[in-house]
This record gives structure tokens, sequence and C-alpha cells, in this order.
């Protein structure tokens, strides 16, 4: 088995490679310019197993209780996962070019500013966000 962890560095978008076979580990550099990895829990908690009623930053608990009292784990209750990438692109414009900070919506409806890496010239830069939600098949039928 290999697992993977994804994070943002002084260049950009990086992956590290640990193989729990061997014990090794490796780092790669993987896109330079990117800038912000932002990443929500979609949870079913109603009735319908497979309808996301509630979008949480929060790892989800290995035991919790559900409605009837049963112990049971959080994470069976995710059935998606939203995610937003922030690309920045590499040419710095003489004058400012973004009026206004970057924002995504975790919870698909309130827009929320986007961590821009403390740069005092940010506004001089263009950016792109990417946002997309990853429905968990096997969660949803519950294979």
């Amino acid at each position: 088995f290999v697992y993977r962890s994804y994070s943002i560095n002084t260049i950009g978008l990086a992956v590290r490679n640990f193989n729990a076979t061997n014990g090794t580990a490796t780092s790669q550099d993987l896109y330079a310019g990117i800038i912000d990895l932002q990443a929500v829990y979609g949870k079913a908690l109603g009735t319908d197993p497979t309808q996301v009623t509630a979008w949480t930053a929060a790892a989800p608990a290995l035991d919790v209780l559900d409605s009837a009292g049963n112990t049971i784990n959080g994470w069976s209750r995710v059935v998606a996962v939203r995610l937003a990438l922030v690309a920045r692109s590499q040419q710095y414009e003489k004058s400012e070019v973004t009026a206004v900070q970057p924002s995504w919506r975790p919870n698909g409806v309130d827009p929320v500013p986007l961590k821009i890496d403390g740069n005092a010239d940010w506004k001089h830069y263009r950016y792109k966000i990417y946002e997309t939600v990853v429905p968990l098949r096997n969660m949803i039928w519950q294979s």
C-alpha cells in the first residue's frame, strides 16, 4: 500500500508518498502556482443516507451516536467531499488586476474568502479557483 498526502509548500502543490510495505517516504512537487487547497466533508445526517445535509471541515469522529442511540462510525455518514483549489498566475502585473479576494462556497451557497498566502502584492496576480464535489459512491451505495 502507498499512502499519499497532498500539501501546499513554498513552490505549489506537493505530494508525499509513504510506502507501507518498506517504510520509505518520498516527496514530489506537482504544480507550481497552486497556493491553496480546501476541503469539506458532506455528511448525510437525515433519514436519506444518500443526501448531503451538512458540510463540515472537521474530520468525522470514529464513534458517534445516531438518532436511535446506536454507536456508528462517523465516517459512514460522509457521502461526498467538496474541494477548492486556488491557482495563481506566475506573472506579476504592474497594475492591480484582482480587486476582490478570491472566495469559494464550502456549503454550496455562501462565499468564504480563500487564503492568499499573506502576500502583500496579491492584487497584482490573476487567480483561478477550481471547485468540485466528489461523491463517494461506495458510501452512497453502502457497499
